[in-house]
């Protein structure tokens, strides 16, 4: 999950799948893959639906907002610090 290998463009939407897909599996045992590809502990999530909405909850929140595609593409970072 080295973000290396996604660094191209086309690429980048395969890395969020995978990372997204990935990251379901680990929560059920209490890990995650970070944005930066590093394997942490976190709190064991104790159903599949809790490990979907703990995955897609940035999502989810893009969508309530109703945060333009544009807008994501070219300023996530400063959302997810609240900026």
């Amino acid at each position: 999950m080295n973000p290396i290998t996604y660094t191209n463009e086309v690429h980048r939407e395969k890395y969020n799948f995978i990372l997204e897909e990935t990251n379901k599996v680990l929560l059920l045992v209490g890990l995650e893959v970070t944005k930066e590809g590093r394997i942490i502990q976190v709190v064991q999530a104790k159903t599949l639906d809790e490990a979907d909405r703990r995955v897609n909850n940035l999502k989810k929140q893009h969508y309530n907002r109703a945060i333009h595609d544009e807008v994501k593409k070219y300023c996530i970072e400063d959302y997810l610090r609240k900026d």
